[in-house]
């Protein structure tokens, strides 16, 4: 990179041992996991897991660890900022001395700017320019204050003003007098009161009480401490002169600002869990203007459409399964259903006419209903969740299982379906990778004989898979000549370290793309599925029954659609499965689509509402994307994801009450997007609104609000609700719908309508020319 980057350095860290530094730089200090003391000439303070500071230039800094603490370490050159946010000024960054300021836009773009610099500063250059300005706005929008304009001041003068404002910002809390001023800097009282008045156009006592109102109003705003408190922290004598000066300033005395801050808050919170923002809400959004040419756009194929997870193939067996998963096919439009445990526990095998009849029952099934079978020979449950049992040995009895079961297939079903079948072949984290491969290369000659047009591929490598894991199974495959049909992986944002777990936002992209890389140097061509993905499994957590799954299924498509040729959610739907060894709390909430008594979850309307884009992308962005599915026909999605917190650590054995789930999340402002469709086909278009969010199709939201009106403990409300009672699962099958509404507008070549979105909302416009 060029000297002049304004990134100096950036890294993760972790603190064992007390450290101190005093750098030249702005300083960006985002601690991740456990706690740290951050000590400084002027104060001491404890900063804990989602805190964040800016240290300026200069700062003699010593942190020591409370507990060992994970940190995002990041320092910008000190002309980057002056050149662009101005000398003059005073700038506050901190969570700590603001604790009910919203920071949550700052560490996102904290998060991507790491991001990109770790991928490769010098490839993503532009991108790091682009992330580095936008933080510059938002500081200087919320953080940054300026008594005067610095282009009022001749040039050869700002190195003095500069002094000026950085001993003032330093002392503006201490009795600061201007003979004190002239002696730090070396000129007499008389010089520095006319150039005051000649250069910052206002006198000493005018300038020094700006920056202590600015200091007093963010107290005000992000802090609950009295009154009296933040005036003598400000430098104020009294309260009483303190009051007197900021309703000179602000028109309102401090109380009563406090108080209308207050209320705005309520409505704001009020507002937030509402299915519609009123009209005349005040409160500010994050609000975008998008101009969006419908002429424009590349082909979308929808990779994550065709395969759907079930879970064990004797789930098939149950008539009301059965019934489920073909609604569900009108709604999600698959083809191809993964299932597991074919001849694994609990499976018979298939070694008596008896067996093979069953087999054949479910089979037919499939066939009847135009569903293609996609086995996956390895562990009955799937690798994304935790299990005690032994993986399927592949020894003698099952390749004789296997070679009974395709020899009776090949003679049973049309030639023409069992060529479409396909077969993945787990690998378990502790199988060699030669053995792996000799049990490959086994399955693959069965296959060649009787199944000579059926895929095998695999092996369900996870995201966190090492280069060297994955070299020596690329290695073991070439060596016996093997080329897999394709190379499949299991995808979490669970990532463990040596406290526990954490989730990480952009994780699932950046192993997607480093696995997809590598197999392209070892298997040119060969296609990649994800064939098992999902957000976080947290014991006696329902993550995955809330918004924020929703919000997530629709990011996590978007960015993994480039990176894979087919992708599918873990899972369909929850059924008791006595085989899996799965923890007591996951077992309660579950981690499919559907419920175990078949209540859809906001994960399934979110699958169903991304089945209505067209297969032409027009325009995308990180909230949203527009597409086409034929002339006059487009799909405007629109989504507000809102991450974890931040990557702390969450060990199994910590339990969120579910009432509290949301608490797990950034708590971003509402987003408003302004779109404008151009070069539209002129006519009428009938326009329907999808709305899912927390008012809208989220069973899990209904069962808080009971809870939080009852009088009940946890534990028994809980037990009223699992399972359900069929009057209640029957009303929510019917209430807990995403919202439908339907209007007609005209539009000569362009179309503009606005979206308002809450965290963990979804809204999908679908818009068709009628005539």
């Amino acid at each position: 990179m060029e000297e002049s980057f304004p990134i100096l350095f950036l890294k993760y860290a972790t603190l064992e041992d007390e450290t101190a530094f005093c750098h030249d730089s702005y300083d960006f200090l985002y601690i991740l996991s456990g706690a740290c003391t951050l000590m400084m000439p002027e104060r001491t303070g404890l900063y804990e897991a989602s805190d964040l500071t800016m240290l300026p230039p200069q700062t003699q800094v010593s942190l020591k660890p409370d507990r060992s603490c994970t940190l995002l370490a990041m320092g910008l050159r000190t002309s980057f900022l002056e050149q662009n946010l101005g000398l003059l000024g005073s700038l506050l960054c901190d969570s700590v001395l603001e604790p009910n300021n919203d920071y949550a836009h700052l560490k996102r773009l904290l998060g991507a700017i790491a991001t990109k610099y770790l991928e490769g500063p010098a490839e993503n250059r532009l991108s790091l320019y682009g992330l580095l300005y936008e933080l510059l706005v938002q500081l200087k929008q919320d953080n940054f204050f300026s008594p005067v304009t610095e282009s009022e001041i001749p040039e050869k003068y700002r190195p003095r003003a500069n002094a000026i404002s950085q001993y003032l910002n330093r002392h503006y809390a201490s009795p600061v007098s201007l003979s004190d001023l002239a002696e730090a800097l070396f000129l007499s009282p008389q010089y520095l009161s006319k150039f005051f008045k000649k250069h910052l156009h206002k006198n000493f006592k005018d300038f020094l009480l700006e920056i202590r109102l600015f200091h007093a109003y963010h107290d005000i705003c992000y802090t609950s401490d009295p009154l009296t408190a933040i005036a003598l922290r400000c430098g104020f004598t009294d309260v009483s002169s303190f009051g007197k000066a900021f309703r000179a300033h602000w028109g309102c005395t401090p109380s009563t600002f406090r108080k209308r801050l207050h209320t705005q808050r309520l409505e704001h919170e009020y507002a937030r869990h509402r299915s519609d923002v009123p009209s005349g809400f005040s409160d500010p959004f994050d609000t975008q203007y998008l101009s969006v040419n419908v002429c424009e756009g590349i082909p979308f194929p929808h990779t994550f459409a065709p395969l759907i997870n079930i879970g064990l193939c004797q789930n098939l067996r149950l008539e009301l399964f059965r019934r489920e998963l073909l609604k569900a096919q009108k709604h999600l439009h698959f083809s191809y259903v993964r299932m597991q445990g074919l001849f694994g526990a609990g499976a018979p095998r298939p070694d008596s006419a008896q067996m093979l009849q069953n087999l054949d029952y479910l089979l037919h099934f499939l066939y009847t209903n135009h569903m293609i079978p996609f086995f996956e020979l390895g562990e009955c449950t799937s690798p994304l969740l935790p299990t005690h049992r032994e993986p399927v040995a592949h020894g003698r009895a099952f390749f004789e299982a296997l070679e009974i079961f395709l020899r009776h297939v090949s003679q049973t079903f049309p030639a023409v379906w069992t060529n479409q079948w396909i077969f993945e072949l787990y690998k378990p984290p502790k199988e060699e990778a030669d053995a792996y491969a000799k049990t490959f290369s086994r399955i693959r000659d069965l296959l060649n004989r009787y199944l000579p047009h059926a895929k095998l591929g695999g092996f369900g490598a996870p995201a966190d898979c090492t280069a060297a894991s994955l070299q020596a199974v690329f290695t073991a495959l070439t060596q016996r000549q093997l080329h897999p049909d394709f190379f499949s992986a299991s995808f979490t944002l669970m990532r463990s370290d040596r406290q526990g777990f954490y989730a990480d936002r952009h994780y699932l992209r950046i192993q997607a793309q480093r696995l997809r890389g590598m197999l392209a140097r070892f298997f040119p061509n060969c296609p990649f599925f994800i064939t098992s993905w999902n957000s976080a499994f947290l014991p006696n957590t329902p993550i995955q029954q809330s918004c924020f799954q929703a919000a997530f299924i629709c990011k996590t498509v978007l960015e993994l659609a480039p990176c894979c040729d087919l992708m599918s959610y873990w899972l369909f739907c929850d059924v008791p499965n006595p085989h899996a060894s799965l923890p007591e709390g996951l077992s309660f909430w579950g981690h499919g689509m559907l419920s175990e008594n078949f209540l859809p979850m906001p994960a399934f309307y979110a699958f169903a509402l991304l089945e209505f884009l067209g297969t032409r992308l027009v325009q995308a962005g990180e909230h949203y994307c527009v597409t086409q599915s034929e002339p006059g026909h487009y799909q405007v999605l629109t989504f507000h994801y809102a991450p974890f917190l931040s990557t702390t650590s969450v060990s199994p054995q910590r339990e969120i009450p579910f009432f509290n789930l949301y608490t797990l999340f950034e708590s971003p402002p509402c987003l408003k997007m302004q779109l404008t469709l151009t070069n539209l086909l002129p006519g009428t278009y009938r326009i329907t609104r999808y709305v899912l969010g927390r008012a809208n199709g989220s069973p899990l939201d209904t069962w808080i609000g009971g809870y939080v009106n009852s009088n009940l403990p946890e534990i028994e409300y809980l037990t009223q609700i699992k399972p359900l009672p069929p009057q209640q699962l029957q009303y929510l099958k019917s209430a807990c719908t995403p919202e439908v509404r339907t209007i007609f507008k005209k539009a000569d070549e362009a179309l503009s309508f606005n979206v308002q979105l809450q965290p963990h909302d979804i809204i999908l416009h679908d818009l068709v020319r009628r005539f």
